[in-house]
């Protein structure tokens, strides 16, 4: 099973260390699969190349919807920008 990377814009001023936390502590992602920080960041896919946290989803069933992930990604954020 593939790791999916997340690559978050500076913009949210999330870091991947909180994604990776805040997905972790919530059982309904972390029933899916664990998060995890890399270490380094990343050029995003912006044309601006600005430095991006680069967060990694541990192996995932390819039967995960899409969907079911953006709005755990997103839930995820919201709790790391809450400091959660």
């Amino acid at each position: 099973m593939p790791e999916v990377a997340v690559v978050l814009d500076p913009r949210l001023r999330v870091t991947a260390e909180a994604f990776a936390a805040a997905w972790n502590a919530n059982p309904d992602s972390a029933t899916i699969t664990s998060a995890r920080a890399q270490g380094d960041t990343v050029r995003s896919f912006d044309p601006a190349l600005s430095t991006a946290a680069l967060a990694l989803l541990g192996a995932l069933a390819t039967n995960i919807a899409a969907s079911v992930l953006y709005d755990l990604a997103k839930e995820a954020v919201r709790r790391a920008r809450e400091g959660r």
